[in-house]
């Protein structure tokens, strides 16, 4: 993601020295927002240790739901990372059967 910046400022300074710097607050912003998301994801582990939050982490990226630190903190006070891990269950734990190419799997899951 670091080479992107230089590109993304190369194509704004074409566009204008203004839209360099709504470029750059856009880029700083997430920057920001990246080190409040980790900054909080390491004090979940000061709290809840670092074995669970480890679990929570595996689970929301098994669900697509990696860059949010408050779906991470969810799942950790919810106890949802104590619960099992497979496809035949959404992220609270609970037996999902919409999926038409894992409805047997499942069903034998149960």
């Amino acid at each position: 993601m670091r080479s992107l910046k230089p590109l993304l400022l190369e194509q704004a300074r074409h566009v204008g020295p203004s839209a360099t710097r709504v470029v750059q607050a856009i880029w700083a912003d997430a920057v920001f927002e990246a080190a409040r998301d980790a900054c909080q994801l390491l004090r979940l582990a000061r709290c809840y240790g670092a074995q669970r939050v480890e679990a929570a982490c595996k689970r929301s990226a098994f669900y697509r739901q990696h860059t949010n630190s408050f779906v991470i903190e969810w799942i950790l006070r919810e106890r949802f990372d104590e619960l099992p891990l497979t496809r035949c269950t959404d992220i609270r734990g609970q037996f999902v059967f919409a999926i038409p190419e894992i409805n047997s799997e499942c069903n034998n899951a149960r």
